[in-house]
């Protein structure tokens, strides 16, 4: 089987859990309603709708009645309703997002070809595929570890979770991932002639978002 882009970008997402059905949130942002503001600022960006593939679209509701009257910036979490909701009104968001947008995946998914000795991703080898899922899972933990210094907010029972566990949880994720990629990527070499490997690399994982093998 052919490797392609988007099936690199959908075995990443599996692997980091940002698939378009993971990630739903009920926000309440009654606290942002004084009877005139009619914008809106939710929890998380990067929302998607079922055109995007998420299994449904985002719902708004004053005092438990859907308003259909909302037009939402997906890329930056701002909805903006036609009329305001009367100061005291309980307001609802209720929405799917992913933690990181296409475009970042499919950088680090050419960035993986390189990690495994490619020149493209249509040149990867079946059997590197999982190398490359594991890469790309581990680029995306890396960048929501340093956005989570900063950004990231996250709520459930209304218990906040600490931003700079949030960073420490994702740095070993992406630790975890990339010594998966790595043992993958020597244990196919391994198989298969090591002549073929890529030159060995040394992944700093202070903040670096590239690997490159060393030459």
């Amino acid at each position: 089987m052919a490797i392609t882009l988007a099936g690199l970008v959908t075995g990443a997402r599996n692997l980091f859990n940002d698939r378009l059905d993971d990630n739903y949130i009920i926000d309440d942002i009654s606290d942002q309603v004084d009877g005139t503001n009619k914008r809106f600022r939710v929890t998380n960006r990067n929302i998607v709708n079922s055109g995007d593939g998420a299994p449904a679209d985002p719902v708004f509701t004053i005092n438990g009645t859907v308003y259909a009257s909302v037009t939402v910036s997906k890329s930056t979490g701002i909805a903006v309703f036609t009329a305001a909701p009367a100061e005291g009104a309980y307001v609802l968001a209720e929405y799917y997002h992913v933690l990181i947008v296409d475009a970042n995946y499919e950088a680090w998914a050419s960035d993986a070809a390189n990690f495994v000795g490619q020149t493209s991703v249509t040149a990867i080898p079946d059997g590197l595929a999982s190398a490359c899922h594991n890469y790309i899972a581990a680029m995306a933990a890396e960048k929501m570890s340093d956005l989570s210094s900063w950004y990231y907010s996250a709520n459930a029972g209304n218990s906040s979770f600490n931003k700079d566990a949030i960073a420490t949880k994702f740095r070993e994720m992406m630790k975890a991932k990339m010594e998966i990629a790595e043992k993958l990527r020597e244990d196919y070499y391994t198989r298969h002639g090591q002549r073929n490997a890529p030159s060995t690399q040394v992944a700093n994982y202070s903040g670096v978002k590239t690997v490159t093998p060393r030459r």
